[in-house]
């Protein structure tokens, strides 16, 4: 699987016969994309020498592999010369692409050489089969971890602080501090388009003739879409940050808590009896771990049997 910014340097010099873009951020998968339309038809207008086609369209009949492939294959109606590729972009092109998988991978490996075919595929398991087998194609667009290697807390150290801090540079002429690069995480959430429309709303709200971000700057022109949530109070809670989990916790009151469907509940009643149920299940965890360290059974697997990651081990311990 190639990075992103290695894909885009190296389509400068020549567009693959097709590409699968691998992962959930709309923001990354449409940059690659970007990268091959603008190395194929450079600045012109592409017209119908770029097809898009929906790998899985709601009331209609799915879409099959023959339709992709033979419009790789074929001339456009409307551009008979012959001359310059086509792009064939399919979007949600999972179920598609993995229940047909040996078709695709038979063109991929001797594609049309007059089209590139770009593969929008958001769930991306780089454990599974289907994912070895097309790792020569893949290009990451996973989400960004928003905690540094052994950290549990968002950090301007991780991959998703980095990027972000460079984003902003790059795209917005803004320099964030490193506890504005944390806020805009806790705020915002994890999700690069949305993180950058913050950024642009930072950008827009700036002082005149200032570039330099913090905290407070985001706090003030950034209004948190990213609902804290009763996990949440419950890390910081059994951290023994109490004054940080009750301020979360007035938030959850005032905003309201989601459920597992994303649907936000605003009755208090209910909000305290998750707040009190997630705590209590960190506590009970905590006791648990106690009782394995005390008795030299803490190990990789009996914490993984807890639901504890390896890099949070020693924290728990």
């Amino acid at each position: 699987m190639q990075k992103l910014a290695a894909f885009v340097s190296s389509v400068k010099r020549e567009a693959p016969g097709g590409v699968a873009l691998a992962g959930p951020e709309d923001l990354l998968r449409s940059e690659a994309e970007a990268a091959v339309v603008r190395a194929v038809f450079g600045r012109k207008d592409p017209g119908p020498r770029f097809v898009t086609l929906d790998g899985a369209p709601e009331g209609g009949e799915p879409l099959e592999p023959a339709s992709v492939l033979d419009e790789a294959r074929s001339l456009s109606l409307f551009d008979l010369s012959g001359k310059g590729r086509k792009v064939v972009s399919v979007r949600r092109a999972d179920a598609l692409v993995k229940g047909h998988l040996d078709a695709f991978l038979a063109y991929l490996s001797n594609p049309a050489p007059d089209a590139v075919i770009v593969l929008h595929m958001h769930s991306w398991d780089k454990r599974a089969a289907y994912a070895k087998k097309l790792d020569a194609w893949a290009v990451d667009c996973l989400s960004l971890y928003e905690t540094a290697f052994g950290e549990t807390e968002a950090s301007a150290r991780s991959p998703l602080g980095t990027w972000l801090a460079s984003r902003a540079s790059r795209a917005h002429k803004l320099h964030l501090a490193p506890d504005a690069v944390v806020r805009l995480i806790e705020l915002t959430g994890t999700n690069l388009a949305e993180l950058d429309g913050a950024l642009a709303t930072v950008a827009a709200s700036a002082r005149e003739g200032s570039s330099s971000v913090s905290a407070r700057d985001v706090d003030r022109c950034v209004a948190p879409s990213r609902t804290y949530t009763q996990f949440r109070i419950a890390d910081l809670a059994t951290a023994g940050r109490g004054a940080e989990a009750l301020e979360i916790a007035d938030a959850c009151f005032a905003q309201g808590l989601p459920d597992a469907r994303g649907r936000v509940r605003h009755s208090e009643s209910g909000i305290a009896e998750s707040v009190i149920w997630a705590v209590s299940q960190r506590v009970e965890q905590l006791y648990a771990v106690k009782g394995l360290v005390a008795e030299g059974r803490w190990n990789a697997s009996t914490a993984g049997k807890m639901g504890v990651p390896p890099f949070r081990m020693k924290e728990v311990e």
